[in-house]
């Protein structure tokens, strides 16, 4: 079980599918509310026939549609019909603005109202309770119409903004960008933060927004797919939703969501989103490194690349493995540092980075951040380097969860060569050395079949993060 550190507003136990569908892999998640706890039914991971499906503005739709079908089949009696959906981070964008606000001069002043009146004893209650906003030259409380009014106004220009500068970085017409969400993260009424802006006085408001959009006829064509597999969409998220209700909030860290080819970064200062980008390199960068340098194809090369990162193969294998990666992880780095320079402005970077997606789980990756060249950006100290598991009371049963790998050994049939265990442990004990290439056979008939389930806690956990989102926003 899962355990979640709000309330559930829905008593009545339901089932919920989940659906992420990356740059690489499709995701899928079956899972039932039971009072505050989440318990997971069953877990799918698909990977594309192919790399590059969303290389171009359009991205294709036949291998898309078949990779979510075969994730949904193979929970196996799944009967819900509406999904909850995320999308890769360079479809479905996240951007952190900052807009400001000048109220107008107000009509009256402190002491214009008669004394008595209900006006006159709300202002002096919150002027009593925030001194600091009380000035004679402006001292009108803010009422219920007003906010509506601020909020309105901030959210229009902030739409306005992110419309003016993703047209000109895309091409892409204002007019056809839609917004999933707006969401205000942070408020300071003359300098001063503050949880609200009614029943507080003061002249300029500046306000931290978090949008998320997208080409509206990516959208369509999404829409289109789920509705052709006999679902519907629920709602659809995106990494910093989630990642939004766990950040600590008085830190300032760095998390990076290294995915198939996109590297997302979320800079957070006073435990506040303060800045998101990316940057199209993630860990296929990796596989391709290792099948162009071991003749193998692209599946035979992740299977391998997974199987370095968990330590499965033998000291040669490894040791030839981290020099082959040891070029696109130097070109990684380059761009990261790259970004973070734009990013921040030559102000000093947090030095705690929390790592997740699929290119995290490389050791060669937390070692360059932990102990890479980083002269070139302001920084002030050595980095620290984590995974991020959000889940912090996931139990067992779910750590070892492999939907696939529970049905094949019901039918008989044989588990994938790079997760079984037994092998690398006879590996090392005896001292053979194992192949660097997998069997074609074999990695084949994985990729079509895929035995590969969803089974990190982490992978589970953060997906169900991204759903905390949705649930708080009952």
């Amino acid at each position: 079980m899962i355990h979640f550190p709000f309330r559930l507003k829905r008593k009545k136990a339901e089932t919920t599918l989940l659906i992420d569908v990356g740059t690489e892999t499709v995701k899928a998640l079956l899972f039932k509310e039971q009072g505050q706890e989440i318990k997971i039914l069953g877990s799918s991971l698909e990977y594309f026939d192919r790399y590059g499906i969303f290389d171009s503005r359009d991205f294709e739709t036949d291998v898309l549609k078949k990779a979510i079908s075969r994730a949904v089949q193979n929970l196996g009696g799944n009967d819900n019909k509406s999904i909850i959906l995320g999308l890769p981070a360079h479809i479905l964008k996240a951007r952190v603005i900052h807009q400001s606000l000048k109220r107008e001069e107000p009509k009256k002043i402190m002491g214009d109202e008669p004394k008595g009146s209900s006006l006159s004893v709300a202002r002096a209650r919150v002027t009593k309770e925030h001194s600091f906003f009380s000035t004679p030259r402006f001292a009108r409380v803010i009422d219920e119409k007003e906010e509506k009014e601020i909020f309105q106004k901030v959210l229009e220009k902030a739409k306005r903004n992110i419309c003016q500068i993703y047209s000109e970085q895309s091409g892409i017409l204002p007019e056809d960008i839609l917004f999933i969400d707006l969401k205000i993260l942070e408020i300071k009424i003359d300098g001063y933060l503050v949880p609200a802006i009614q029943k507080y006085e003061g002249k300029t408001l500046d306000f931290i927004i978090l949008a998320t959009f997208l080409p509206n006829h990516y959208l369509k064509k999404i829409k289109n797919i789920i509705e052709s597999l006999g679902l519907t969409i629920k709602a659809v998220i995106q990494n910093a939703q989630g990642l939004n209700f766990y950040i600590d909030k008085t830190a300032d860290k760095i998390f990076l969501d290294i995915g198939g080819t996109i590297t997302q970064i979320f800079l957070v200062k006073g435990g506040v989103l303060e800045k998101i980008d990316e940057f199209p390199m993630g860990g296929q960068i990796f596989s391709k490194a290792i099948s162009e340098k071991l003749g193998l194809r692209e599946a035979e090369a992740r299977i391998l690349k997974e199987r370095y990162s968990k330590r499965e193969l033998s000291k040669e294998s490894s040791d030839r493995i981290k020099e082959i990666i040891s070029f696109p992880s130097q070109v990684w780095f380059r761009n990261l540092k790259l970004k973070l320079k734009e990013m921040t402005a030559r102000r000093p970077l947090p030095l705690n980075i929390i790592l997740f997606g699929g290119g995290s789980q490389l050791p060669d990756v937390q070692d360059i951040l932990k102990n890479g060249e980083w002269e070139s950006v302001p920084s002030g100290g050595k980095f620290e380097v984590q995974i991020f598991y959000p889940g912090e009371e996931i139990q067992e049963e779910i750590k070892t969860l492999n939907t696939r790998a529970k049905r094949s050994r019901a039918t008989g049939e044989d588990e994938p060569l790079s997760s079984s265990p037994t092998r690398a442990k006879r590996s090392r004990a005896t001292g053979e050395d194992e192949p660097l290439s997998s069997s074609p056979t074999r990695a084949k008939r994985r990729v079509e079949k895929n035995e590969c389930s969803l089974n990190s806690p982490q992978q589970i956990s953060l997906l169900l993060m991204f759903y905390a989102k949705i649930k708080k926003a009952y």
